[in-house]
């Protein structure tokens, strides 16, 4: 197949969705096909909107001789009409498919106003669409119900293969036994629906000599953020068991994840989060919110936990347990390695990816070619 993909910004972006998409376009090209990157200027959400004005962006994805589009659903501003123009002018030669990584409305506590315009623009969006590959079910539901109608589509979890740690289950055991600190570490981009302060908020009331936490994200996303979480710090008292230290590339990152003892993100949403993914990987137990696709990775009290949004005395609870009982900690960081270890590898979601693709080519197909 010759598949076209349509993204905001550059390929090589460092968050967990273009991880993602650059994943994916790795594993199908290796299995035979081929994959052209439309790359469209990452801009304001309005002036995407703007881009449905512009004829010459549908004239210029319908030029193409792709069997079939996918578009990830970050771009979605500039695609709602630009999606039915094409179909015009392709007279639908090709499926138009969605990546659904995270519904730009459920991203953030928005204020009303926001809230509803952005509902507004996604459902007619998704139902511009032919079908749609969501990253959890959590993330397909939210979808369906935006759109008032079911999509078809496909579940195809993230992986976490692309990390070779270097801990054995022994390894792990002998971790969680040491006499220390507990070993906190934060994964992702710090940013406010991160919910950094969260966790910060939780640590202010624990004992000094409880626990020491790694900051591990850039710091560049959304700096005045960043600014008013190290004032946060320094005024609960925390900056000397607190390190920020900005984006870090494989294996380095590995190399904190394996030293640390658990993972939290506390995120007021998330697709799926390959960052849990790559914490149980070094046998971290995750504790991150029930407001994401993590609900399907995450068993309560057997690989980690979860917790509403926002809350930091349930989170100050959880950790203050693992920090004073280190025989749960062993359990729980066993079992998340456990959790790693079965879980799809990015292969394996190229080839369910690959199969659902090839099944909405041949639907078009069947539809211009009709069996009498």
């Amino acid at each position: 197949m010759h598949i076209g993909l349509v993204i905001y910004g550059r390929l090589d972006g460092h968050s967990g969705g273009f991880l993602y998409d650059r994943m994916i376009v790795r594993e199908l090209e290796n299995f035979g096909h081929k994959v052209s990157v439309v790359e469209l200027p990452w801009r304001r959400y309005g002036r995407g909107l703007l881009d449905n004005l512009d004829e010459g962006l549908a004239s210029r994805l319908a030029s193409h001789k792709w069997d079939i589009l996918v578009e990830d659903e970050l771009a979605h501003p500039s695609l709602i009409r630009t999606n039915r123009r094409l179909r015009k002018l392709t007279r639908q030669r090709f499926p138009i498919i969605s990546l659904v990584h995270l519904l730009h409305s459920s991203s953030q506590p928005w204020y009303t106003w926001q809230k509803k315009l952005f509902r507004q623009v996604e459902k007619r969006y998704l139902r511009s669409l032919d079908a749609g590959i969501f990253v959890s079910q959590y993330n397909w539901h939210l979808a369906e119900r935006l759109a008032g109608k079911q999509l078809p589509g496909l579940v195809a979890y993230p992986a976490g293969n692309h990390l070779t740690p270097s801990l054995n289950q022994e390894d792990i055991r002998r971790r969680a036994k040491q006499t220390r600190p507990l070993q906190i570490i934060y994964l992702g981009s710090v940013i406010r629906r991160k919910g950094l302060h969260t966790l910060l908020e939780a640590l202010a009331g624990m004992e000094s000599g409880e626990w020491h936490l790694k900051v591990i994200g850039s710091l560049v996303d959304e700096p005045a953020y960043a600014q008013q979480l190290q004032v946060q710090t320094q005024r609960a008292g925390l900056t000397d068991r607190t390190e920020f230290l900005g984006r870090i590339e494989h294996p380095q990152a590995g190399q904190h994840l394996e030293q640390g003892d658990v993972l939290v993100i506390p995120s007021y949403a998330e697709g799926y989060s390959i960052a849990c993914l790559e914490g149980m990987a070094c046998g971290l137990p995750v504790i991150t919110t029930s407001t994401s696709g993590a609900v399907e990775l995450i068993d309560p009290g057997e690989n980690g936990y979860l917790l509403e949004p926002g809350d930091s005395q349930v989170l100050r609870q959880y950790l203050h347990m693992l920090a004073k009982d280190r025989r749960v900690l062993e359990q729980l960081s066993l079992a998340a390695r456990r959790t790693w270890e079965n879980h799809p590898t990015w292969a394996g979601t190229a080839r369910k990816i690959e199969a659902f693709l090839q099944e909405q080519v041949q639907g078009i197909s069947a539809k211009k070619h009709p069996i009498e």
